[in-house]
């Protein structure tokens, strides 16, 4: 019988690995610790420097392993996409053994990483022999891929050491028949349900296994061992089912992530498999012609092996092909491949991320060929080949180690996207701001002010000295501080400053300090500013002044207003504003502005606060930028900003009040401002049109496109429609525009007549080669029958009492769309 036996056969000497005086338990040992110590290395060694910081998926870790020890205690998280447990829950223990640090987090991935090497080494050990063992822990020991995994605190890590241990407890349950074996197998499995996304690929390959290979060729094996199979699939559910439970519940939340991931799969089922063969592609070339592309997980395109353990890995591969009828062979194949699908049906391919499942399996393939190697060595060559072949072994050892080290610490760490991802500028910011031992206050620039970069760097510095956080490309704030105390301003690369607002505020300020990056980049700049310039400071006055309130939360003081603005550009607004008295710093506020025109049609809205809730001091002083975009079609007319703030968990309007009268519409309306023509349009110039309808009316006025909001309504109610228009030639008539409803059989139900931009901007004042959209409400008269009518439109020339004839076709008017209007 080829399958395992419950007594295991005596292995062959493997005389080649030591001498033949030598003990080979000791040496074996001797082997280990070596493999470890250099494991360990590669490892620990740079903790805070390789990543140069954290990236924000590591953040979330930290939040959820605080909502653990704040007493929550979820099957699943929603956030982020979606989440497994396991990690969070062990990141809560380490917290509460090492502080809420960064080396907290990247604590449970080390310990998780050198889990899984012990592991896939004892693995091995059971599936072969000690040399193949010996071998492939030595390759992993100085893989990139499995350091990469052991440094960063993302939760594939314990699908490894699940997977491995899952495995390594199956084999033994099948070779020596104890329960307790396919009981603690069961644990395993379950426990590894709980870890990645792809965690259900470990029970699935040992069903898979029992099912492809035990039931048709070891039958036998399988009626003896099936009541602890059992178990272990029954302990399995056991633990899935309040996971389960959960997907069940929240089925948007929780499939989040594969979904997003899917979309791949999802054109095979719909009949396109070109992404998906792409897919496998990427994937089969990942070993050694093309590895993951994203500097986030790899050094960009970096394959698992140089040439000759790749060549190594196909050695094995095909070894194991050769004896696939072995129990052993068959189960390393099985669990290659379907761990490995994750990777092969996803976008983004290869990733190893996705496919780490299946990293021990990879490895021991090279260890495979070489184990094959090594009795025919030295039965040709005799000791001396065996020894030259060991020497080969180390010497590759050795270039695997140097080239991984070159690659991971000092090409990737160091890489600038990598930075940016894992902000280290941040990491730099935290040194700064340890050396600072005044009672200065403290204000950091970030892209993520209101939670993530916040968060990232408490991990690296603690929350010794408080923060104020705003996101400078939006708002800068002047805090409302002690008149003894400085304030220090630090802008890292990530949060970069807006240039208007560091024109503004900073410029005449020299740097406190610079800090550079390894490419020569400044990682941050900080400016200390002290009390008789932060008081020159916040005593300048905005050109335009403002006497309203939102809610009693905001004091709204002036604003600035960039001129002229033509139509096509941006309109950069600088708005002052203040906190008035002390707030919940849990509350979540959102400034809305909406460039409006004076017919009350919003052509361009922003939602944003530059400064969060819970950084408001009473008294802070705060400039927010809003920027707006004018279209290059929008009528030159007069426009206006109406701004306000609102709640974003309720969505409900603040109060606004100007000069202590309330709006209706809660909104601040600054004074009108007139926009200029755009430009005349080259030739590339790409407009975004809903629906295309290129109409030339007789060399005039030509109809680019449309666009028609709503395709049901009820009689009374109006249906809001753009007309993109552009002057072919000058236009001398102040021509009208003439919408129709028909049936679908084409009999006229109504008639509007009306003038274009409701005759704000007629068309005797258009230029040649100007774009100008047209919008209004069609109001659905109440005498419309009810169902399914078209829109059309065409053009009136009031001077000689005609429609103007399209150019190429036979009719006068051109079909907008279809509408059905309810009763």
């Amino acid at each position: 019988m080829s399958t395992p036996k419950p007594e295991r056969k005596p292995e062959r000497p493997q005389r080649a690995l030591w001498p033949p005086s030598a003990s080979p338990v000791l040496m074996e040992r001797a082997a280990l610790v070596a493999i470890f110590l250099v494991a360990t290395f590669f490892r620990v060694h740079l903790f805070e420097a390789a990543p140069p910081g954290l990236q924000h998926d590591e953040a979330f870790k930290a939040n959820f392993a605080q909502e653990i020890l704040a007493g929550r205690w979820p099957v699943f998280f929603d956030a982020n996409g979606g989440e497994e447990a396991l990690f969070p829950y062990l990141a809560a223990l380490s917290i509460l053994l090492v502080g809420h640090n960064f080396v907290a987090l990247r604590l449970v991935s080390f310990v998780c990483g050198m889990l899984s090497l012990a592991l896939g080494y004892s693995l091995a050990r059971v599936l072969f022999n000690r040399r193949v063992a010996l071998l492939s822990a030595a390759l992993l020991s100085v893989s990139f891929w499995h350091i990469f995994d052991t440094r960063v605190a993302l939760r594939p890590i314990t699908l490894l050491m699940m997977g491995l241990a899952s495995f390594y407890l199956f084999w033994l349950g099948l070779r020596h028949g104890k329960i307790r074996l396919f009981a603690l197998c069961g644990l395993f499995m379950g426990g590894s349900l709980h870890t990645y996304t792809s965690g259900f690929l470990i029970p699935l390959t040992v069903i898979v296994y029992a099912l492809l290979y035990l039931l048709p060729f070891e039958r036998r094996l399988l009626l003896d061992r099936w009541r602890g199979i059992l178990l272990a699939f029954a302990i399995a559910l056991v633990l899935f089912a309040p996971l389960a439970y959960h997907v069940q519940t929240h089925p948007v939340a929780s499939t989040a992530r594969a979904r997003d991931l899917g979309d791949h799969l999802a054109l095979l089922f719909q009949g396109d498999p070109g992404p998906i063969a792409r897919d496998v592609l990427n994937v089969l070339g990942m070993f050694g012609l093309r590895g993951d592309p994203e500097w986030r997980y790899n050094l960009a395109g970096r394959p698992v092996f140089d040439l000759l353990t790749f060549a190594l890995f196909c050695g094995g591969l095909i070894i194991s092909v050769r004896r696939i009828r072995k129990p052993e062979y068959a189960f390393l194949l099985l669990w290659l491949v379907i761990n490995i699908v994750p990777s092969a049906v996803t976008r983004h391919s290869p990733s190893t991320l996705r496919a780490i499942g299946s990293l021990t399996a990879i490895y021991i393939l090279p260890a495979l060929t070489l184990d094959f190697a090594w009795p025919q060595v030295r039965d040709r060559f005799g000791v001396p080949g065996g020894r030259l072949l060991g020497l080969g072994v180390a010497s590759l050892l050795v270039c695997t180690a140097v080239f991984t080290y070159r690659d991971y610490f000092t090409i990737w760490a160091r890489n600038s996207e990598v930075r940016d991802i894992y902000r280290g500028d941040l990491t730099a910011v935290a040194h700064f701001i340890e050396g600072l031992d005044g009672d200065e206050v403290v204000c950091v620039s970030a892209s993520f002010a209101a939670d993530l970069d916040q968060q990232v760097l408490n991990l690296m510095v603690g929350e010794r000295k408080p923060i104020r956080w705003f996101d400078g490309r939006q708002a800068f704030v002047l805090p409302n501080v002690h008149s003894s105390q400085d304030v220090v301003y630090a802008i890292p690369a990530t949060g970069s400053l807006r240039e208007e607002l560091r024109a503004a505020y900073l410029s005449d300020l020299p740097v406190h300090e610079s800090v550079l990056d390894p490419s020569g980049e400044p990682a941050f700049v900080a400016y200390r500013v002290n009390p008789e310039e932060l008081s020159h400071l916040r005593g300048m006055a905005p050109s335009r002044s403002l006497s309203a309130n939102l809610g009693d939360r905001v004091e709204l003081l002036g604003y600035e207003l960039s001129s002229p603005v033509q139509a096509g550009n941006d309109v950069l607004m600088l708005l002052y504003w203040r906190v008035p008295q002390p707030i919940r710093p849990d509350l979540q506020f959102s400034f809305f502005a909406h460039l409006v025109d004076m017919r009350g049609y919003v052509w361009d809205q922003v939602d944003t606060l530059g400064y969060p809730v819970s950084n408001w001091i009473e008294g802070d002083l705060v400039i927010q930028l809003f920027e707006l975009r004018v279209p290059r079609d929008a009528p030159p007319l007069d426009y206006q900003v109406k701004l306000g703030m609102y709640d974003e968990i309720t969505g409900v309007r603040l109060t606004a009040k100007v000069e202590d009268v309330v709006d209706p519409e809660g909104a601040v309306s600054i004074e009108p401002f007139s926009i200029q023509m755009a430009p005349m349009a080259a030739d590339d110039v790409e407009m975004e049109i809903p629906r295309e309808r290129y109409a030339d009316f007789e060399g005039v006025l030509t109809l680019l496109g449309c666009d028609v909001g709503a395709v049901a309504v009820e009689r009374g109610e109006p249906v809001h429609i753009s007309l993109y228009w552009q002057a072919t030639s000058k236009p001398e008539t102040d021509y009208q525009v003439s919408i129709l409803i028909t049936e679908e059989e084409g009999a006229v139900l109504a008639e509007l007549f009306r003038k274009p931009v409701d005759g704000l901007y007629p068309t005797s004042l258009w230029v040649q080669g100007q774009m100008v959209r047209d919008r209004f409400d069609l109001v659905m008269d109440p005498s419309l029958p009810e169902g399914r009518h078209r829109l059309w439109v065409r053009l009136w020339d009031p001077t000689e009492g005609r429609y103007l004839q399209v150019i190429g076709s036979e009719d006068d008017k051109v079909r907008l769309g279809k509408v059905y209007v309810g009763p």
